[in-house]
């Protein structure tokens, strides 16, 4: 079962020891390596894919402009869409020097991409940090629907009740970073390097195989092939 960031604070104190007040670390010091432990969780499993969430996955398309303003929680935007159920597929710079589509007059998509107008459909991630760019620049204003890896929505503060990762292994996980970063509090009675690097190991070994997981879950069933000898 699930456990609130509450318990999850407790179960913490119970293992470096901070059981009795006063603590060696603050309530809000904890809150804050919960937090960061469930931000870096997501960071390295890319444990939340998101379609619905509006705030994060509709991004307004002004007619004339060429860029979209990405939402800071986005990691990586996989599927792209306008309003009309287009597809406008999610590219990088190089990538467009070798698409070759023909545009209006028969230009050249590889020479002319980064003026040409018309209908969008490619969104290119790495012109500005933030941003998307459209291709051909939009002459309309739209929407683009996104599906996306993000980060968790909300922060994790000593008012929040719930946990966005709710795994219960998930979550033991998230303790093995609190204690990373607990550890590195520059005291004579907190810091502890050692066990602070043995916890991050303990942290990246988790999320190495979560990830493996996560990516087999997702993958495509594929067609099972049957050789002969």
């Amino acid at each position: 079962m699930a456990m609130s960031p509450e318990e999850l604070v407790t179960l913490f104190r119970g293992q470096v020891d901070d059981l009795v007040e006063p603590y060696l670390w603050s309530d809000d010091e904890v809150y804050f390596y919960l937090d960061q432990a469930q931000r870096k969780f997501a960071r390295w499993t890319h444990l939340f894919q998101d379609a619905s969430t509006a705030a994060v996955t509709q991004v307004a398309v002004t007619a004339a402009e060429p860029f979209v303003v990405l939402d800071s929680r986005i990691l990586e935007v996989r599927r792209a869409s306008l309003s009309d159920g287009s597809k406008v597929e999610v590219r990088n710079q190089g990538e467009m020097e070798d698409v070759y589509g023909e545009l209006d007059y028969g230009v050249p998509m590889s020479s002319k991409w980064m003026t040409a107008t018309g209908k969008p459909r490619y969104l290119v991630m790495d012109v500005e940090e933030g941003k998307g760019r459209l291709v051909p620049i939009p002459e309309t204003d739209d929407t683009l629907s996104l599906f996306v890896v993000r980060l968790p929505l909300n922060k994790v503060t000593v008012d929040s009740v719930v946990l966005e990762v709710k795994d219960d292994e998930d979550q033991h996980a998230l303790l093995s970073w609190m204690r990373h970063l607990a550890y590195l509090k520059q005291d004579s009675q907190t810091l502890n390097p050692q066990l602070s690097n043995e916890s991050v190991a303990e942290f990246i070994a988790y999320c190495v195989d979560r990830k493996s997981e996560l990516r087999n879950k997702r993958r495509r069933p594929g067609a099972v092939r049957y050789g002969g000898l």
